[in-house]
């Protein structure tokens, strides 16, 4: 049976910012750049979105989404391993390998806010809170008094995640985990840009124009209902 696109499948256009150039050669042997060449790809989607808020979704389809907008201390490389992206270097680990304490690289959120230390401490502190009502919420239960927070027992303020400075960010775990860096790139761990955050209120994440993200590329193009949208390489990580 023929499928059809808009049916079955969701489509998506992710426009690739030209980062490839053809050249030539002149007659001293010199290339000559004849200008870039535009990178187009289409892909199908097995569902629609329900939402670009790390903190808030329910499905696989806007939790690859969210990957693709956002991005975390960590990502996984082309084999599936982490590595590092929004840690500038591998965190300090104290002797008890309680404490990790990472350094947040030079980055700017598509409105082109800094990236901050705060942003990541908000959205763990969204995603612990019992009032936002999170279906992750147990995924901060790896941080301290993560169960607590997300039970109503202990205060947001003192889940072990902490702002040192505006690019230092302090986490404290409940027990040593040898595989925080595996953790550490599921999407309820993405950064979210608080002030934009809160100015949105409910209705942040609900479609393109709510949203601001960090990742390797921005959205265009989705008003929350729509089957298809649009994906551009961020310029802020250049080619």
């Amino acid at each position: 049976m023929k499928k059809k696109m808009f049916g079955i499948a969701v489509f998506s256009l992710l426009v690739l910012s030209a980062c490839s150039t053809t050249s030539s050669t002149t007659d001293s042997g010199q290339q000559e750049e004849q200008g870039a060449v535009a990178q187009e790809i289409q892909v199908s989607t097995a569902g629609a979105l329900s939402t670009l808020d790390s903190g808030q979704y329910t499905d696989v389809n806007s939790s690859d989404m969210i990957g693709q907008v956002a991005e975390g201390l960590y990502r996984l490389d082309q084999e599936g391993d982490p590595e590092l992206a929004m840690a500038a270097e591998e965190p300090k680990v104290s002797e008890d390998g309680l404490v990790y304490t990472f350094t947040i690289r030079d980055a700017k959120w598509s409105n082109g806010d800094p990236v901050t230390a705060d942003d990541f401490v908000y959205a763990f502190q969204y995603v612990a809170n019992p009032e936002n009502g999170s279906s992750s919420s147990n995924q901060m239960d790896v941080l301290k008094n993560g169960s607590q927070v997300r039970q109503g027992d202990a205060e947001v303020s003192e889940l072990g995640a902490k702002a040192l400075d505006q690019q230092t960010l302090e986490l404290t775990l409940t027990s040593p985990i040898s595989y925080l860096d595996q953790i550490l790139v599921g999407t309820p761990f993405m950064p979210k840009n608080q002030a934009f955050a809160e100015e949105k209120g409910a209705d942040y994440g609900l479609s393109a124009e709510n949203f601001v993200g960090n990742g390797p590329f921005l959205i265009e193009g989705w008003n929350g209902t729509n089957e298809s949208w649009t994906l551009t390489k961020n310029p802020e990580l250049g080619c």
